[in-house]
């Protein structure tokens, strides 16, 4: 982790978690709680990571995976609740397109793995009649799933979430104008020192490195996804990790997905064109 201490310029904290590189850079004012606050952030991300990630078995998610098609019911706080009942929301709104029981086909098409023929229709369509929000059984406090193979990945809003949480918590904090960066997922609010606004750059990913556009914004968020980092390529074509939960394939057209949180934990926008 990397500080700058010095009052009224753009502080700087540094750290990996959620798979991915973490930032926030906020302006430290009078009566701002900086030690506390860069603590506080650290301290719930990690904690947030150690519950809801999908690649540890002792994490709630990966218990509740561990136990598809076993009929076990799996006990979970509010919080828990909260959050897969905005998974059940945001699937629903995007017509399906966002849905965190999408596991099995993330495993199919894993950009990780060596891929030396790809998934024909017939493991497309088994893992496809795995996934499903409205499969999941959820009642309040408890959840399970009932097949074996189902599996629950929050990849596809857990980052924005988290983002939302730490904006909030440097807010409570006394800070008023900071930027939080979560592996390009980013929630700002206010303006840095030297400028009306933040400016947010959104690389080109056709040429990376470079802008495809620039972003001027003072209180919001914006996350994209894309294909030419987490991809892997057979025969010349290119298989990237967003997967069409329609079509149970790798989606091969330009997404756009700004989704937007708020406090309300509800995602503004997710297009894909």
């Amino acid at each position: 982790m990397q500080s700058n201490s010095r009052t009224g310029t753009i502080q700087k904290h540094r750290f990996r978690a959620l798979g991915t590189d973490c930032e926030f850079q906020f302006v430290a004012g009078p009566g701002s709680q900086v030690g506390a606050c860069v603590s506080a952030v650290v301290r719930w991300v990690e904690s947030f990571e150690a519950k809801f990630t999908r690649f540890r078995d002792d994490s709630l998610v990966g218990r509740i995976n561990a136990s598809a098609g076993s009929g076990e019911w799996i006990p979970i706080d509010e919080e828990a609740e909260r959050i897969f009942r905005t998974a059940g929301a945001l699937c629903e709104m995007t017509g399906g397109l966002l849905d965190a029981s999408a596991l099995p086909l993330l495993r199919l098409w894993d950009y990780r793995a060596k891929h030396d023929t790809l998934p024909d229709d017939a493991a497309v369509a088994k893992a496809r009649n795995l996934t499903g929000w409205r499969k999941v059984q959820l009642e309040k406090g408890r959840i399970r799933l009932p097949e074996p193979g189902m599996g629950i990945d929050l990849g596809g809003f857990g980052k924005e979430y988290a983002v939302d949480a730490a904006a909030e918590i440097i807010r409570q904090h006394g800070v008023g104008n900071f930027l939080v960066d979560f592996g390009h997922d980013v929630r700002v609010l206010g303006k840095p020192p030297d400028a009306p606004s933040w400016r947010i750059g959104v690389e080109d990913p056709r040429t990376p490195g470079k802008w495809w556009c620039v972003l001027a914004l003072r209180d919001g968020g914006v996350a994209t996804s894309g294909d030419y980092i987490r991809r892997f390529v057979r025969d010349g074509r290119r298989y990237g990790h967003i997967i069409d939960p329609r079509t149970g394939r790798p989606s091969m057209v330009r997404v756009w997905r700004p989704a937007f949180f708020q406090r309300s934990r509800s995602c503004r926008a997710c297009r894909q064109d």
